[in-house]
């Protein structure tokens, strides 16, 4: 009997941990990341850019530190690989193109809107954002 219930427990998570799969339109409205199950845990990349869209060229990862990074494209860059889900959840970092660096970040699904609420932490500061699901 206690197997039972293990395994309906692991199968409780893995579906909690799987409600954040989709694509997002991020609050700037400039990019959607899409997140997925990858071989290295649950990821997410980048699939659209609007000013690509809009017909103005590549954008090209300009800000990156590492200088031999600055010529690779955004469209299909993948900014987190591994999060972890942990009481509805799920935490990891975060590439920021725009910054050029990594983030840490913690992910939760709006209940009203099925969005994504995103805490960035900066040194000592949290900036919050909004992910719309597509």
């Amino acid at each position: 009997m206690s197997l039972i219930c293990i395994l309906i427990c692991l199968n409780a998570t893995s579906q909690n941990a799987e409600a954040i799969y989709g694509t997002y339109l991020i609050d700037e409205g400039d990019s959607k990341v899409e997140i997925y199950q990858s071989a290295n845990g649950i990821s997410g990349k980048v699939v659209w850019l609007k000013k690509e869209a809009n017909g103005e060229g590549p954008v090209f990862d300009i800000e990156n530190s590492d200088a031999s990074l600055r010529s690779r494209p955004i469209l299909g860059l993948v900014v987190f690989e591994g999060l972890m889900y942990k009481n509805g959840k799920w935490y990891g970092n975060i590439y920021s193109p725009r910054k050029g660096r990594f983030v840490d970040a913690a992910f939760a699904i709006n209940k009203e809107t099925g969005g994504l609420d995103v805490k960035i932490k900066v040194a000592f500061l949290t900036f919050s954002r909004y992910w719309a699901r597509e």
